[in-house]
């Protein structure tokens, strides 16, 4: 049966008003929702992180650098939920004495309603603030050290809150992970063992090896010359130990080679 004009007119102002309820309470949610801060996009503390170390104490090949600018940035935008932190790690010749996120911030929400917001101008803000800035971090030139003190860098971060967050926790390691300090050396390494117990003695008055709770570990190994085969072995079994404190059902230790031409 057709409306009458009049209720034709009286639906019209219901729907109408109920389309005003609608975006009046959207109004009001965005308005209580907290905002993110303005220099981490952080809305309080987030219970899950992602720690990216960039070992630059020596050169990589531009393959193997855009190898890793595409491994981060596929685990970010896939992996990574918004809200979740997000820190980059160089490890040089001042990571010793000051070892200081490059990049610290966590990852936006862009899924805005778009009956009460700008969704295409809160995704070019994201891509401004967070992934434009973590590109630059991770195209920065990679320039040498003397020493390669990737070990204690690790055990530094593991005492932070980066790599203590309350469900779990994600660490990407890009090294060709040669340990190289004059404690103890995976170059001059002939057997593991010695080397784990070198480099024990070294961290005698701190922590020999870090002790982790719910992280999964990817090591991504930047191919390198100038191993035999006892510093290759040396090398695993010095990580495969190195990490061998980390419980909890997401816990895990991952090798992943990079491709590129192999460095001396």
């Amino acid at each position: 049966m057709a409306l009458t004009d009049r209720q034709q007119h009286t639906l019209a102002w219901v729907v109408g008003g109920l389309i005003f309820a609608a975006l009046g309470a959207g109004l009001i949610y965005q308005a209580q929702k907290p905002r993110p801060n303005r220099d981490t996009l952080c809305v309080g503390q987030s219970d899950r992180s992602t720690v990216i170390v960039l070992d630059w104490t020596d050169h990589v090949s531009v393959q193997t650098q855009n190898e890793i600018v595409s491994r981060v940035t596929a685990t970010v935008r896939d992996e990574v939920a918004a809200g979740e932190n997000v820190a980059v790690f160089t490890v040089d010749d001042l990571s010793r004495r000051s070892l200081a996120p490059k990049f610290d911030k966590c990852k936006p929400d862009v899924t805005g309603s778009a009956l009460t917001q700008n969704t295409t101008a809160i995704r070019q803000q994201a891509k401004r603030q967070f992934d434009d800035e973590l590109l630059k971090v991770l195209r920065a030139p990679v320039t040498s050290a003397a020493q390669s003190p990737i070990a204690e860098a690790i055990i530094d971060l593991s005492q932070t809150s980066y790599l203590r967050a309350v469900t779990s926790n994600r660490l990407m390691v890009f090294s060709d992970l040669i340990q190289n300090t004059a404690q103890a050396s995976v170059l001059s390494c002939v057997d593991g063992q010695t080397l784990i117990e070198n480099f024990s003695r070294s961290q005698a008055a701190g922590t020999p090896r870090p002790s982790f709770k719910q992280v999964d570990v990817r090591l991504n190994v930047v191919p390198r010359s100038g191993l035999n085969q006892a510093g290759v072995d040396c090398r695993t079994r010095f990580w495969n130990w190195f990490f061998g404190d980390n419980s909890g059902p997401d816990a895990r230790l991952m090798y992943l080679p990079l491709p590129g031409p192999i460095g001396g």
